[in-house]
């Protein structure tokens, strides 16, 4: 893999995005999810539409961002995995 290059998300990080735009509902827009976390605005929604796999400092973020503890927003992403 060329440096500087991300690996495509994975389907626990596209999960968690799931988990994460569930959780903004109508109340939170991308806009605002930015502002809070201090992710920038076209990276998260990268993140947010399955196009970027995060790093653990931006899914602490955007967990704290939408009032999840971040080990319960894993726990849900990985019960929604095939097998789980």
């Amino acid at each position: 893999m060329p440096q500087g290059t991300r690996p495509e998300p994975d389907a626990h990080a596209k999960a968690v995005a799931d988990i994460i735009r569930a959780e903004m509902g109508d109340e939170m827009t991308i806009a605002d999810v930015s502002r809070t976390t201090g992710i920038p605005r076209p990276t998260l929604s990268h993140i947010l539409n399955h196009r970027r796999q995060p790093y653990l400092s931006q899914l602490r973020a955007m967990a704290a961002a939408v009032g999840i503890p971040l080990p319960q927003l894993l726990d849900k992403a990985e019960k929604m995995q095939p097998g789980a």
